[in-house]
């Protein structure tokens, strides 16, 4: 987010614009993310990572979702 700071002190309509693509991007990947954990913890009953063992062979959308998700934030800048 500090990027999103940098690019409004800058002034420039470019960079308002840029800092509300990634504020809603960021946004959008959080909740995924939180989604997905929640999804996991009703999956498995606990938070402890080690107990998780081998979730993402049993469960391969989720891990892909994960994937996704992680790189959103990122979807801007590939395609500038």
């Amino acid at each position: 987010m500090g990027f999103v700071l940098i690019a409004i002190y800058t002034g420039s309509q470019l960079a308002y614009q840029g800092a509300v693509i990634q504020m809603i991007a960021h946004g959008l990947s959080a909740a995924g993310l939180f989604i997905l954990c929640g999804q996991l913890y009703e999956r498995i009953h606990t938070r402890d990572m080690r107990m998780m063992g081998r979730s993402v062979e049993q469960d391969e959308m989720a891990a892909s979702t994960v994937a996704v998700l992680c790189g959103g934030n990122a979807w801007d800048a590939w395609h500038r």
